[in-house]
């Protein structure tokens, strides 16, 4: 015969368990966070890479990476130890102005190009050194590409010059 404790005891209603109801809820917010981390990566980076060609009779061609958010046109190439060679990075606006670029927390040497709406080059600055920060370098685009130091030259690219991309 059961005493009376073990008698309360047996027939009090259960609570649930914690611990896995937890576990639970923090998977579910790593999940979300993933998702939204997923959404703003392929916002900035991989929503379209483009392909440049800087001359036609070049076989020289440019892996870039679309950047559109402002936080991410901030950032741009800084804080990364390096690009690849057939590598660089596009920045879109939607329409033609004023587009202001700076080496900020750059840890190599960088060409930068703008081109108008029509992608015909505007300006060129070559070879610019992370020591030239706080410096900015201004011209009129609607697109701004960054590439290795040299690539532009490499290429003859030319002011008035249409590019493929």
């Amino acid at each position: 015969m059961l005493s009376k404790e073990t008698e309360k005891t047996k027939s009090a209603p259960k609570r649930p368990a914690r611990v896995p109801i937890l576990i639970c809820l923090v998977v579910v917010l790593l999940i979300i966070a993933a998702l939204v981390g997923l959404k703003h990566r392929a916002d900035t980076s991989s929503a379209k890479d483009y392909t440049l060609a800087l001359s036609k009779q070049s076989s020289i061609k440019y892996k870039l990476a679309p950047v559109t958010s402002n936080a991410d046109k901030e950032k741009g190439l800084g804080n990364t130890p390096s690009l690849a060679t057939d590598h660089g990075m596009i920045f879109l606006y939607s329409q033609s102005s004023e587009q202001c670029f700076w080496m900020k927390d750059m840890h190599y040497p960088l060409d930068i190009i703008w081109a108008n709406s029509t992608k015909q080059v505007t300006h060129i600055e070559h070879n610019l050194a992370p020591s030239s920060y706080p410096k900015t370098y201004c011209a009129e685009a609607q697109y701004v590409i960054e590439l290795n130091a040299g690539e532009a030259a490499k290429s003859d690219l030319q002011r008035g010059q249409t590019l493929s991309f």
